[in-house]
């Protein structure tokens, strides 16, 4: 019994097949008519058919930095002390990431990667490779304020008289594809789109164009003369990171 009703649905699945495949032949083959008997006049209540088209595909990379790094890790003492009031608030060597959709912080531990939410964590710091300085990431809980959309962790590009950190926020751009004019892109993408801020007197982070010399100048107006003749000097243009944090080490070993 059990044999023939296997049987039964592998025709019935042949079967269902066999039609898809003969329906697909006829929207083809009405396409072809369409065009070879001059009948090719589309409108809003003539459906033309054809061959399917594949789908698009989510791309992008999701995380702060795809890598992992060994990292040095400060818990929150209070977080540390709820498991075990005898441990250490901080950790270092294990290899972690920062999954920027889900907002964990992700550890390589043996075999398993373990995600930890970041509100129990203080400040991560870790070594690029090819940097020349580590990378400092502080919790925004540190701070007195922050705008709306920035949580979990900020990259810290200067320390000093003036501190300016950096967002990453995650973004997805979506398809633009039009079937009727088949053109554009089927794909979406997840993007890291950057927010720079400086700290103010009472510790909150204040949104400003990092990027743009004239708004940098002005954050940096009482020795701006001094940082606009090191940047001319050393070709500085402002265009990536590192150009930054040069001109803010600048500014911050300037003496008063």
């Amino acid at each position: 019994m059990q044999q023939r009703i296997l049987i039964l649905f592998a025709l019935m699945v042949l079967g269902h097949w066999s039609l898809l495949g003969q329906k697909e032949k006829n929207l083809v083959q009405s396409t072809k008519d369409n065009f070879n008997y001059s009948a090719f006049s589309p409108s809003s209540t003539r459906i033309m058919y054809g061959i399917a088209e594949e789908p698009g595909r989510l791309l992008g990379d999701i995380y702060l930095d795809s890598a992992f790094h060994k990292a040095t890790v400060f818990f929150y003492p209070e977080v540390v002390k709820g498991y075990d009031p005898n441990a250490s608030d901080s950790i270092s060597g294990y290899d972690l990431r920062i999954d920027l959709r889900e907002h964990v912080v992700e550890f390589v531990i043996g075999e398993f990667i373990k995600g930890v939410e970041p509100r129990a964590i203080r400040k991560i710091t870790y070594q690029r490779r090819g940097a020349a300085r580590p990378t400092a990431l502080v919790n925004t809980r540190e701070y007195a304020g922050a705008p709306e959309k920035v949580f979990g962790f900020v990259e810290v590009l200067s320390s000093g008289e003036v501190e300016v950190v950096k967002f990453s926020e995650l973004k997805l751009r979506k398809p633009n594809y039009s079937p009727a004019l088949v053109s554009g892109d089927k794909n979406a993408y997840y993007y890291k789109q950057p927010l720079y801020m400086y700290v103010d007197a009472q510790r909150t982070l204040i949104p400003f164009k990092a990027r743009n010399k004239k708004e940098l100048l002005e954050l940096l107006r009482k020795r701006a003369s001094a940082v606009e003749k090191f940047m001319d000097d050393n070709e500085i243009s402002l265009k990536t990171d590192t150009d930054l944090m040069r001109v803010l080490e600048f500014y911050n070993k300037k003496p008063m």
